[in-house]
């Protein structure tokens, strides 16, 4: 037979693909690891989400016509502070 094909009849963990044999086992929880990491993450930004939709939703209403951001502008010549 063929050395080629005989190399790619191995099982998974052993040879060439990860020369130590604990290795597939540490790349395995390296990435469940990184997994939960991720999930615990998306959680996080889910329940962020929400309670910025709950403030949104309980803050007083606006008043049409008001940027609130430039309310407290008063146009026109601003005083002089001669302190």
């Amino acid at each position: 037979m063929d050395g080629a094909f005989e190399a790619s009849r191995r099982p998974v963990g052993f040879g060439a693909i990860h020369p130590q044999p604990g290795a597939f086992m540490a790349t395995t929880y390296l990435k469940r690891s990184k997994e939960k990491m991720r999930q615990e993450k998306q959680r996080e930004k889910e329940l962020e989400r929400q309670q910025r939709k709950q403030a949104r939703q309980n803050a007083p209403p606006k008043q049409p016509g008001v940027d609130p951001d430039i309310d407290w502008i008063i146009p026109g010549p601003q005083p002089i502070d001669l302190t």
